[in-house]
């Protein structure tokens, strides 16, 4: 199995970061200047299961990025020409919502955590109901399973805010990885304003990986 790496512009530094991931994974890494409009066949023809993506923080920039990694099943790490100071992930963070979709995001944070040996802390939406709450512990459970340490904290904001509390705290939790869920459908404004995804991109200082809802 392999990561790729994609990169729109020249950055030794982001290019460098892939490399050390790439390799603390075990794996190989196949380089590639665009993402090709059948991303998904693409990834498969080349057994890729991680993206790095390297872009400029710019609005249309982005959401070409999202647009075309939509369909794809494999997370998708994405790097702005603005995060210009990084590691290799010591500290993960997982906002956790209502929707049922998020457990999956704890399966592929689990998968960071063991090759970088990452302390995970899970943001739990501040909810009236009690899915945040049953989706934190399906997650925490996994991660006791391969004895991986992760910290639950409750978010100051619910379901819908909680993406964006994640990346407003860098100063908290000191993260160096951002696991996000992709959104699910586009609504109205979704198409006029953009994606939460999109908005919490153009605002982290540190990588942010996404995980396509199944």
């Amino acid at each position: 199995m392999r990561f790729a790496y994609i990169s729109q512009y020249d950055n030794p530094v982001h290019r460098q970061y892939a490399l050390s991931l790439t390799e603390s994974a075990n794996r190989e890494l196949l380089e590639a200047d665009s993402i090709p409009e059948d991303a998904e066949n693409w990834l498969a023809d080349n057994d890729i299961d991680m993206l790095i993506i390297s872009t400029f923080n710019r609005r249309r920039a982005l959401q070409h990025c999202l647009d075309r990694c939509r369909e794809i099943r494999i997370p998708y790490l994405i790097l702005t020409d603005t995060m210009t100071k990084l590691q290799m992930p010591r500290h993960l963070l997982l906002p956790v919502s209502m929707l049922e979709e998020e457990v999956n995001k704890g399966q592929i944070a689990s998968n960071i955590a063991r090759f970088t040996n990452a302390y995970s802390y899970i943001l739990k939406a501040h909810d009236y109901g009690h899915k945040a709450q049953i989706n934190t512990q399906k997650i925490v459970t996994l991660f006791e399973r391969f004895n991986l340490q992760c910290e639950v904290v409750e978010a100051k904001t619910d379901s819908f805010h909680v993406n964006r509390e994640a990346v407003e705290r860098q100063k908290d939790f000191q993260q160096d990885m951002v696991v996000l869920t992709a959104s699910r459908a586009y609504g109205l404004d979704d198409i006029i304003f953009g994606p939460q995804e999109r908005h919490c991109l153009a605002h982290s200082q540190v990588p942010v990986l996404l995980v396509n809802p199944r």
